[in-house]
């Protein structure tokens, strides 16, 4: 805590929490801090960008996790899926591990399938010998969208996929804190929670995101809570699912809070 006439930072860090996790904590405070604030503002969050871009999210359609790759088997005459572990991976890696998967679900082949990542367009392909294949849409398979696949493609010995892959990962992460929120965010597909800020990801994988905000003369109104030395903090992704952290990172919150 820093102390200013007009102002405070109040500084919030999930190594602190009396219960929870990095990305779903509770702190306490003891002081009246919380409680007697009439705005604050975000000054800045920072946390490890430590979050996959292959997850095990249940996919709303097909209610499968959205780790699951789908496609339809013409000699074997129907469905098959693998699982890809959770991870976060480049378009070749990924690439790789769908060949060795989908070598070891397809039996009697003359040739093990390949998958691939054009140089040119960098969208996936997908080729098998003495078969025919469909790669099926996300109403059945759960990886499409992350492959770029927007339709049925197949049947066919070597098929493409329609888009280029959304392998970005995480983009933005929301700060979510029913004691801070005054208002509530739709998030995903008509999730509401309190989201009291919005954070860009951008930077890459396996770094820490810095998030500095420069607009901070002026702060949102605060009515108070039930419970002024209390707060929890969750950070969620886009649709609203709180994400992971491992136990030993943290997440730093720099709030700017006026009296």
């Amino acid at each position: 805590m820093s102390a200013n006439p007009d102002y405070q930072i109040i500084r919030i860090n999930s190594d602190n929490r009396t219960s929870g996790t990095p990305t779903d904590f509770t702190i306490q405070f003891n002081n009246n801090y919380l409680q007697s604030m009439k705005s604050y503002i975000v000054k800045s969050v920072h946390f490890p960008n430590l979050f996959p871009n292959i997850d095990d999210r249940i996919n709303p359609t097909t209610q499968a996790p959205t780790s699951i790759f789908t496609w339809f088997s013409t000699a074997q005459a129907g469905n098959l899926s693998v699982s890809i572990p959770v991870g976060y991976y480049s378009d070749t890696e990924l690439a790789a591990i769908l060949s060795t998967f989908m070598t070891d679900a397809m039996i009697n082949l003359p040739g093990p399938p390949t998958v691939t990542v054009s140089v040119i367009d960098g969208k996936f392909n997908f080729a098998v010998a003495g078969d025919t294949i469909t790669i099926l849409d996300n109403t059945v398979n759960a990886m499409a969208d992350k492959l770029g696949i927007l339709s049925d493609d197949g049947p066919a010995a070597s098929v493409t996929a329609s888009d280029v892959p959304n392998l970005v990962g995480e983009s933005v992460v929301f700060l979510h804190s029913r004691q801070l929120s005054q208002s509530r965010a739709l998030l995903g597909i008509g999730r509401s929670v309190s989201s009291f800020s919005e954070i860009p990801v951008r930077t890459p994988y396996n770094s820490i995101n810095h998030y500095e905000n420069r607009q901070t003369n002026s702060g949102v109104s605060y009515r108070g809570t039930t419970n002024g030395t209390t707060l929890n903090i969750k950070l969620r992704s886009a649709d609203g699912t709180i994400l992971q952290l491992p136990d030993n990172q943290r997440v730093l919150v720099n709030l700017k809070a006026w009296y």
